[in-house]
């Protein structure tokens, strides 16, 4: 099956988007780049978000995930990350 990129917009924090971009960049990506993972992540079910009304969006446990060993460990590390900048 043939299948084509689409163009998609959406808005975001001047203050997420300055501290994805810069958490992007040191992980050696664009931006861009760290959504469009995340998206098909997200799509494929490698990865889980949570809705919590009091704090707003938190993220899954990692331990649901299959992934390599070396994966999960950075999973846990950017896991243990977002619930401190949380």
């Amino acid at each position: 099956m043939l299948t084509r990129n689409l163009v998609t917009s959406f808005t975001i924090s001047s203050d997420v988007h300055r501290r994805a971009g810069a958490r992007a960049a040191s992980d050696g990506l664009s931006l861009s780049s760290a959504v469009r993972l995340l998206l098909a992540s997200y799509a494929t079910g490698r990865i889980a978000i949570l809705a919590a009304p009091a704090d707003g969006l938190t993220v899954g446990s990692v331990e649901d995930v299959p992934m390599s060993p070396a994966t999960q460990k950075l999973a846990k590390q950017a896991f243990a990350a977002a619930k401190k900048h949380a």
